[in-house]
């Protein structure tokens, strides 16, 4: 056998013994993947992975049972740092006990974890770590990876996690009367509500808070029946773009298609769900909220707290759910 050198580049599958290794002591190559069995191809199998540092004998092993599910964790993780993978199609879920107090601690997170590169080490899909803003101090998960990449009429250049607090960040009405006028961002939530959220957060997270060029409805044509809810007049009528840091979710957000939304001006560009929920339902994310959806003259899209799709009077207050963008 000829003993192993250290090497970035993938080699083709080697078959020695185990022995033989553990004398030769190399160092495996990054990504490498061993797995070892007796004689016979029997009994237990033990696993192990590269990573072009540690020499054979100290690398972390992994057994068939009770450890396989650790072992394909780590191969994954490996694997998908040395070779960036579409990580919105990976659910994970695990705290990540990170606590960010500052805007220090939210550029040592983004650095350790590549964000700025798009590598999103060691990152998936419902991972959380709490930001403690000074009011909420929620947990917040990973909804998605670059969702909003090259989107908008500047697009968005920065490689980015995508937010959900896991709990409401306080209720609040829709608008101060029931009413519907002026779309989502002539509303009381938009041009009230959500900046004081925002600014709580920004005195953690800075300018790792990313602005966003959205499209948001801002009329309503009175005269037009609603097409969610054909029983009732209203519907969103014109829309513009604005600066968004933080913004309720819309329907095919979360739920993936337009239920109640009375037009497509409400949904231009919150038009693809956001990958988290292909995995789990909204309810493990946070108890109702309302979303940004006009339903008619009076009434605003919602999330119920039994996950049911649904809508409410612009004046009645709900949980308050905002998406942001972290990079």
């Amino acid at each position: 056998m000829t003993t192993p050198t250290r090497t970035a580049a993938m080699t083709a599958p080697t078959r020695d013994t185990h022995a033989n290794w553990t004398a030769n002591n190399p160092i495996v190559p990054e990504g490498v993947l061993c797995i070892t069995k007796d004689r016979n191809y029997a009994g237990s199998t033990e696993y192990f992975i590269g990573d072009g540092v540690n020499v054979y004998n100290n690398l972390m092993k992994f057994g068939v049972s009770p450890d396989s599910i650790n072992a394909v964790t780590s191969i994954v993780e490996r694997f998908s740092y040395i070779y960036p993978m579409n990580r919105n199609g990976i659910y994970r879920g695990k705290n990540l006990g990170v606590t960010v107090r500052s805007v220090n601690d939210m550029e040592a997170f983004l650095t350790e974890h590549e964000v700025g590169a798009g590598r999103f080490k060691n990152l998936f899909l419902g991972d959380y770590f709490k930001i403690e803003d000074g009011t909420y101090n929620l947990n917040w998960t990973i909804a998605g990876f670059d969702t909003r990449y090259l989107y908008g009429d500047t697009p968005m250049a920065a490689h980015h996690l995508v937010m959900l607090p896991k709990g409401a960040l306080g209720t609040a009405p829709m608008n101060g009367t029931n009413t519907t006028a002026g779309g989502y961002a002539g509303s009381q939530m938009w041009t009230t509500t959500i900046p004081d959220r925002v600014s709580r957060l920004d005195s953690v997270l800075g300018t790792h808070l990313l602005t966003d060029r959205r499209w948001l409805s801002n009329a309503v044509d009175t005269n037009a029946v609603a097409a969610g809810l054909p029983t009732m007049m209203g519907a969103a009528s014109a829309y513009d773009v604005y600066d968004v840091r933080a913004t309720l979710l819309s329907e095919v957000e979360l739920f993936g298609t337009k239920i109640f939304g009375s037009s497509g001006a409400d949904v231009l560009d919150a038009n693809q769900r956001l990958p988290l929920f292909n995995f789990i339902n909204f309810r493990q994310v946070v108890n109702g909220t309302w979303l940004r959806d006009v339903v008619s003259t009076t009434r605003f899209a919602r999330c119920t707290g039994y996950g049911l799709s649904a809508h409410g009077s612009a004046e009645s207050a709900s949980n308050l759910c905002l998406q942001i963008l972290l990079g």
